[in-house]
């Protein structure tokens, strides 16, 4: 882990995907409880080191809002493992959630495994790939059995 607080935000009303991090706090000194976020389409990492891109933020009601927190961890092409994602673990697939203070990998059934739900310390993460994540894929959830 390096330090990083990304957060991902979906924006339930407009079905749209925001990227969001606690220090820019709030755009408006005026106590609203309004969160910033910056359209996917930022390049996340340079927004956060370079405040000249801020004036991108755009404000959202965070009760219109899931956050999905950052792992801390990347899968097999570096991609960071983020709350939501979808996930393909030699074949098995499933998609990562933050519950009972810590990040979990929950799967599906098939024919060589039960459905379960496993703290992510006991998979090996670099070998898995994100396909998606719950809100703009949600073909992709593997059906519980």
């Amino acid at each position: 882990m390096n330090g990083e607080i990304n957060i991902r935000v979906w924006h339930k009303p407009s079905k749209t995907m925001y990227w969001f991090n606690p220090i820019w706090g709030n755009r408006h000194a005026t106590g609203t409880g309004f969160i910033s976020v910056l359209p996917m389409s930022q390049d996340y990492r340079k927004a956060v080191k370079s405040f000249t891109q801020m004036d991108d933020r755009m404000v959202l009601d965070p009760s219109d809002c899931e956050l999905m927190l950052y792992s801390g961890l990347y899968d097999r092409y570096g991609q960071d493992i983020i709350c939501g994602d979808i996930v393909d673990h030699y074949a098995i697939y499933g998609y990562i959630v933050f519950e009972d203070g810590m990040f979990s990998f929950n799967t599906s059934a098939n024919l060589n495994f039960p459905a379960h739900k496993q703290p992510m310390c006991y998979h090996n993460v670099e070998d898995m790939e994100i396909i998606g994540n719950i809100y703009e894929n949600p073909e992709l959830i593997p059906p519980i059995i």
